[in-house]
Parts: C-alpha cells; sequence; structure tokens
C-alpha cells in the first residue's frame, strides 16, 4: 500500500517538504557550508557561479517543490519524485563539470 491515501498527495507532500526544510534548518548549525543547498534557488552572482544557468538548464529546488505541492500541482508521486530527482541530479551535474570545489564555495 502506498504512504500516501488516494486525494492526501498534496497535504502528504507538503508535510514531507516541511520535514526536509526542518531538517536542514536544523542542520545548518552544524554544517553551515552544506545545510541549504537545496533549500532556495541558486543566486549565481551571490554565490560565485555565474554560469550555473549555462550549465543547469531546469533549476530545481526545495522552496520550488514547495510551491507546486501548494498549487496542486503533483498529481503522482511520481512527478514529485521526478523533481526530487532533478534536483539531486543537478547537483551532480554542475559540480561534475570541471566546477569542482563548488560546494564549498556556496555559503548561505
Amino acid at each position: 500500500a502506498p504512504w500516501w491515501r488516494p486525494g492526501s498527495l498534496k497535504p502528504e507532500l507538503l508535510r514531507f517538504l516541511g520535514v526536509l526544510h526542518t531538517k536542514e534548518n536544523a542542520f545548518l548549525s552544524l554544517q553551515p557550508s552544506y545545510a541549504c543547498f537545496f533549500l532556495h534557488e541558486v543566486d549565481p552572482s551571490a554565490e560565485g557561479c555565474a554560469d550555473y544557468y549555462r550549465v543547469i538548464l531546469d533549476e530545481m529546488d526545495l522552496d520550488k517543490m514547495t510551491a507546486k505541492a501548494n498549487r496542486g500541482e503533483y498529481k503522482t508521486i511520481e512527478l514529485f519524485k521526478h523533481d526530487f530527482d532533478d534536483m539531486i541530479e543537478n547537483c551532480r551535474v554542475y559540480n561534475r563539470v570541471g566546477h569542482g570545489r563548488f560546494l564549498h564555495r556556496r555559503r548561505w
């Protein structure tokens, strides 16, 4: 059986995203250089990665996912998983394309 009830996907996703935000914020005090990579949209000028949007064409972050969940855009768990996987893959791709220490440069 799925972990969500039919018709209740929106509140379940919002609860899950809320937990991620809470975990990230709690983690912030322990690891400030790694804590918030996925919470907000990348700001290339502030974060020293001016070419980010030339490398990453479809940026995804937890704020965008929360907004999409609030609007009811996730009709299936697969749509949600697709965005979540894209968010993680964007991090892998950008950091693999010769940008080496981006994760260490990004500060919040």
